[in-house]
């Protein structure tokens, strides 16, 4: 298509990739982690079955973020109930496993065609640890990494040439719109945009005289601009939608101190990760994925071995790709043997770097960077080599990519946000204490149709796989962003709301969902919540009996309680 002819070499190397991810996730057994059990599973299937309304921050804040980014859990959940859990999650992590193969196309492109090259190059970048911590796993920044690498390979076909006038503007057009779409649906994809910019306006030759460049502008400005904004508001809808309709504001988590949302708590979030605000500290920080772990945790406080994760990990690759992209960028006899495509995608890629270690520098959202950092090390080998008086048939960049490659596995830590096996969906429940307050039937909460349902404690967004057919509101008591000061708290409005709604209901009881913490007993933790419900102990309700329910698959184990009025 873009590349050379393909051949049985490109279709073997394809497989190999594409296997990478399905075989770490069978290795590391089933996704389970935080996210997807407090608000993934949630918001797709509340998006699905279009049932917002009745619910409050089940899943915390994080919920009204964009539901579309959440869609895999569902899928993963409802294929899993017929399937079991095995054979869905490799299916998901397969399609995963074509971003690789893309950036192995994109490699092509960068090396004239070097297989082997382009393959390391792919397989360097997709073992990373944050990244192979994403394989079958519902965070979407992998998953969506897709969308930015097939936008980046579209983009570098069309200035390469590689088709007509008329098909390369249709390319570039694609290209914007994909990158729209990653954006739209998850925001932490705007850090691509450096790297597909540099490529668009630093790849092609530069324009001949001011009218040129004018109507290069333009020309931009119809094929880019307009397709990126397009795709950019079409797939951002749903989280403008929904989130205007529950919170009141449009764009609720995100800025929330200037868009105030009338119901929920004021957010102000302190951040304990690294970030970088001098330009010692931007050089150093790609050292700090290698050697933090070797040291004491950087923030006890929340236990991260790193400054940049929320889970131990270890990985040379940032150290060494942007070590290469100093010595591409900066040292003449490098810089000169680069073609302009070349360039342009170290720059870009050194860019959207800076522009993610400014914005968040959380270490996940780099994810649809990493993937390419091995093309940016394998180009510095060949460059290296080519300027050096060694016989390259013997000592090629391939075999100095190669012992890179065994270097960086050897000394990384695969992070895990959570796994257990693939003998049932995470969901089931295995057991209750007996007589059941809630009875179980083939691994089932089965619900009583329209009973409010209390939720103390996170994660719990994932009950909501229980309640499809009950239609239960869920309703969150503590939604889980602290305010700055009580004064500005929202918290005494969201009590009231909650305590209103439960007495409007019309039922003589409700339902409390509580996971015991410590030696804590759930009769603790209720009598606490009804402490802090005057409306409802007003009102005559008290505690009833609990029944403690054990989770499968590492879920935590949990019990439901009922508060009744006698």
């Amino acid at each position: 298509m873009f590349i050379r002819r393909t051949t049985r070499w490109d279709w073997l190397l394809a497989v190999v990739l594409l296997s990478l991810f399905p075989i770490y996730s069978l290795i590391s057994g089933q996704d389970i982690n935080y996210d997807a059990r407090n608000y993934h599973l949630y918001s797709s299937l509340a998006f699905l079955a279009n049932d917002y309304g009745s619910d409050l921050l089940p899943g915390g804040t994080q919920t009204f973020l964009n539901p579309l980014a959440s869609l895999p859990a569902a899928w993963l959940y409802a294929a899993s109930g017929v399937l079991g859990p095995l054979l869905p999650t490799l299916l998901f992590s397969l399609l995963q496993g074509f971003a690789l193969v893309v950036v192995y196309a994109i490699g092509l492109l960068l090396f004239a065609g070097d297989r082997r090259l382009s393959f390391l190059a792919a397989l360097l970048g997709g073992s990373a640890p944050l990244v192979l911590s994403e394989a079958g796993n519902t965070m979407a920044d992998l998953t969506l990494s897709l969308l930015s690498v097939i936008s980046l390979w579209l983009a570098l076909a069309a200035v390469a040439g590689h088709a007509g006038p008329v098909r390369r503007r249709w390319l570039v057009a694609l290209s914007a719109g994909l990158v729209g779409a990653a954006v739209g649906i998850k925001l932490t994809f705007v850090i691509t945009l450096p790297l597909l910019g540099a490529v668009l306006l630093l790849g092609p030759m530069p324009p001949q005289g001011w009218r040129a460049a004018l109507r290069r502008l333009l020309r931009g400005v119809a094929i880019v601009l307009l397709p990126f904004l397009l795709s950019l508001s079409l797939f951002t809808s749903p989280q403008l939608i929904h989130s205007s309709q529950n919170t009141g504001s449009p764009i609720y988590p995100l800025f929330n101190n200037h868009f105030r949302s009338p119901l929920h708590e004021d957010s102000h979030p302190t951040e304990g990760r690294f970030l970088p605000d001098s330009l010692p500290s931007f050089l150093l920080a790609p050292l700090f994925d290698f050697s933090d772990s070797f040291f004491p945790p950087f923030n006890p406080d929340m236990d991260l071995k790193t400054r940049r994760s929320e889970v131990l990990f270890r990985d040379l690759r940032p150290l060494l790709w942007a070590l290469s992209s100093l010595a591409l960028l900066l040292v003449p006899p490098l810089r000169h043997r680069l073609g302009r495509l070349q360039r342009a995608v170290v720059l870009g890629l050194a860019g959207s770097y800076v522009f993610w270690l400014g914005l968040s520098a959380i270490g996940r959202y780099a994810i649809p960077l990493q993937l390419l950092q091995g093309l940016v090390i394998a180009l510095f080998c060949q460059q290296l080599l080519a300027s050096l008086p060694v016989p390259q048939r013997r000592f090629g960049p391939a075999l100095l990519l190669t012992a890179v490659l065994a270097l960086s596995l050897a000394s990384q830590i695969t992070p895990s946000w959570g796994r257990s096996g693939f003998e049932r969906h995470w969901t089931m429940i295995r057991s209750a204490s007996a007589p059941a307050l809630v009875p179980l039937s083939d691994g089932r909460l089965e619900f009583p149709p329209g009973v409010p349902i209390v939720l103390l404690n996170r994660p719990i967004g994932w009950i909501k796989s229980h309640t499809l057919a009950s239609g239960n509101p869920l309703l969150n008591w503590d939604p889980g962003i602290a305010p700055a000061t009580a004064a500005h708290s929202k918290m005494p409005m969201l009590h009231r709301l909650i305590q209103q709604r439960l007495l409007d209901s019309g039922f003589d009881s409700f339902l409390v969902h509580v996971i015991p913490r410590g030696d804590e007993v759930p009769e603790q933790r209720l009598r606490a919540f009804l402490e802090e419900a005057p409306m409802i102990t007003a009102a005559g309700f008290r505690l009833g009996r609990c029944s403690h329910y054990e989770a499968s698959s590492g879920l935590e184990d949990f019990s439901l309680c009922s508060v009744s009025q006698p």
